[in-house]
């Protein structure tokens, strides 16, 4: 009883060896990977950013004439205000029916 207990908590260890070996073998892939995805994310930003600036360029008599800041902002408010809308009459017709 003793001797397969020594048995399995030596095939345990060894097992745990193997795992942190894999493990220790994947981390440098695992800080590439994240540290592409960190660079692929400022790259993103930095497109977003530009893609805004030529937004509010192209739309800036617009947004001054509607009174808001940058389309954006108007789509923020002009979508919600769809949505609510189409939710009310959603809700009408399903009452309706």
């Amino acid at each position: 009883d003793i001797k397969m207990c020594a048995d399995k908590i030596d095939k345990l260890s060894k097992d745990a060896e193997v795992m942190g070996r894999e493990v220790a073998s994947t981390e440098p892939e695992l800080e590439k990977a994240t540290a592409a995805l960190e660079t692929s994310v400022k790259a993103a930003r930095v497109l977003e950013k530009k893609i805004h600036a030529i937004e509010d360029e192209v739309y800036a008599e617009f947004s001054k004439s509607v009174g808001v800041k940058n389309i954006r902002e108007y789509e923020e408010n002009n979508l919600a205000t769809l949505q609510r809308g189409a939710e009310e009459r959603a809700k009408f017709a399903q009452q309706k029916a």
